[in-house]
């Protein structure tokens, strides 16, 4: 297992308090069997084998430690009973510094299982930020043999902290999963003006930490304009969307795929005429 001692756990989850309602079983035996659901939900829904398996072979202790605190934070919320709350006749309680017991209330619970989530999602983007920071990433290679890969990377909106700036204040990463097959859906509806071409190649070069400073400022409009469709402001977006293709337009040089796109052929073709109602509508050409 990644995380082989109660130490190592309570550095990630400091609120645990080492607490083992047990009295048979030391606190990494309790502990042992909610650590290991957690690797195998990790594996089997975000990273892969290939890539757990690499992450422990590393001697990079950034990143092992950022799938760590997922692994822990992730145990820590399957065995929330076992480790800060205690079964009574009358219920669970909550057990202080001092071993007193408390009676702890339903709200308490869910305040608890409510912060666990959000750190959770907060650590989930944070190790995904660094499974795609640098030209040259063997943890993200590793990754791509994982057919998680592309569900994780293929939308402009890779972490909630995305969702958050562009159009959902309160977002975590339930809210962009909730959100997903709609957010891909207008991605689609985005591409008919700025080409799938280019769609394309900015999502894998931002995959790849390869965007130019030109791709940058596309990508960075294209957020905004997902953020609008997500709010429900399409009109709105959709004028963002030809104020970025006239932008790309001026500066033909530095978006050539833009240029040699289908999208842009049918917009300057002769029998094209530029009407609001179409998908390939340039605002203000």
């Amino acid at each position: 297992m990644l995380i082989n001692d109660i130490k190592t756990f309570v550095s990630f989850i400091p609120t645990a308090q080492r607490f083992n309602p047990d009295e048979e079983l030391s606190d990494m035996d309790t502990l042992k069997p909610f650590l290991e659901e957690s690797e195998t939900k990790i594996i089997n829904e975000i990273i892969g084998s290939d890539l757990f398996d690499a992450i422990i072979a590393s001697t990079n202790t950034t990143i092992q430690d950022a799938l760590k605190r997922i692994v822990a934070i992730n145990a820590y919320y399957l065995c929330i009973p076992f480790v800060d709350l205690i079964s009574t006749p009358n219920g669970f309680a909550v057990v202080s510094s001092t071993n007193n017991i408390a009676p702890a209330s339903k709200e308490r619970v869910e305040r608890l299982l409510d912060w666990v989530k959000l750190r959770l999602s907060e650590s989930t983007d944070a190790l995904i930020i660094l499974l795609l920071s640098g030209t040259d990433n063997m943890f993200r290679e590793e990754w791509k043999k994982s057919v998680h890969f592309e569900r994780y990377t293929n939308c402009l909106f890779i972490t909630a902290g995305d969702l958050r700036r562009f159009g959902r204040s309160n977002a975590s990463r339930n809210t962009l999963d909730e959100l997903y097959p709609l957010l891909i859906s207008y991605q689609g509806d985005m591409s008919n003006t700025v080409s799938f071409e280019y769609m394309k190649e900015l999502i894998e070069n931002r995959r790849s930490d390869k965007l130019t400073k030109y791709d940058e400022d596309v990508f960075y409009k294209l957020q905004v304009v997902l953020g609008l469709y997500s709010k429900e402001k399409v009109n709105q977006g959709k004028e963002l969307l030809g104020t970025i293709v006239n932008q790309m337009i001026a500066d033909k040089d530095n978006y050539t795929t833009f240029m040699t796109s289908q999208a842009y052929k049918i917009k300057t073709s002769e029998n094209y005429v530029n009407q609001k109602t179409d998908q390939t509508f340039m605002f203000n050409p």
